[in-house]
């Protein structure tokens, strides 16, 4: 692998979490170990998430932080590619949103990117270096609005049904029509088709789509329910 020009010379991992049983802490630990191994001093979102409180221990990958945590994590690891002089993409960075995110900011911080591969590190041509036509990002997409529609957003707002059919009144009243909870869900897929419109690759929106569209199908579903009841 490429070994450093002087000791200190300095690298963050960066690589896929979500979904991966505890986080892929014990990939971005092992990388880590080798690396300083070699001479690296590394910075690892897996250990600065542990001294943060985070536990990893026995979690699936599928659990869903809050976003008090998302906020702290991502600035945390913002702030250390400012300090480090590369940046090593794990297996599968391609496929999750925040290693992409992690690997355009140190791009355009004019950071060394390098990849890890069978044990090796790499070099990573300039340019975009995903597919979004791949299936594990396909995937990947759908996971992250399950996570909105069942987790965070769910909280906060309460069960979608409830949420929708409270707007679907409001929006009754003020425009003198008879909107239904899956109206809303539909007419607010059209708001997120037309920012799309505007701006496709804002992976968001996307998100936001399927998240919609899943509420919208549970709202409607609650139509039989309660035809059939």
């Amino acid at each position: 692998m490429p070994k450093p020009n002087n000791p200190s010379r300095s690298a963050y991992i960066a690589g896929p979490m979500t979904g991966i049983p505890e986080f892929n802490f014990p990939m971005f630990d092992a990388v880590a170990e080798r690396l300083r191994a070699d001479g690296w001093v590394v910075i690892s979102p897996a250990e600065m998430d542990r001294a943060d409180g985070f536990d990893e221990s026995g979690l699936t990958g599928h659990e869903a932080l809050t976003n008090e945590q998302r906020h702290r994590f991502a600035h945390n690891d913002i702030g250390a590619l400012l300090r480090v002089d590369a940046i090593v993409m794990l297996p599968g960075w391609r496929n999750s949103t925040g290693a992409r995110n992690e690997y355009s900011v140190a791009s355009w911080l004019g950071r060394d990117t390098l990849e890890w591969i069978d044990g090796e590190l790499s070099p990573i041509a300039a340019g975009p270096q995903w597919s979004s036509t791949a299936p594990g990002h396909r995937a990947k997409l759908l996971r992250e609005a399950e996570q909105l529609v069942t987790g965070d957003r769910n909280a906060q707002y309460g069960d979608p049904r409830q949420d929708f059919r409270r707007t679907a009144t409001m929006w009754s009243a003020y425009l003198g029509a008879d909107v239904r909870p899956h109206d809303v869900a539909a007419l607010m897929s059209l708001l997120k088709l037309s920012r799309i419109r505007w701006s496709p690759t804002k992976e968001d929106s996307w998100v936001d789509l399927a998240g919609y569209a899943a509420c919208g199908w549970d709202c409607a579903a609650e139509i039989t329910e309660v035809t059939s009841a």
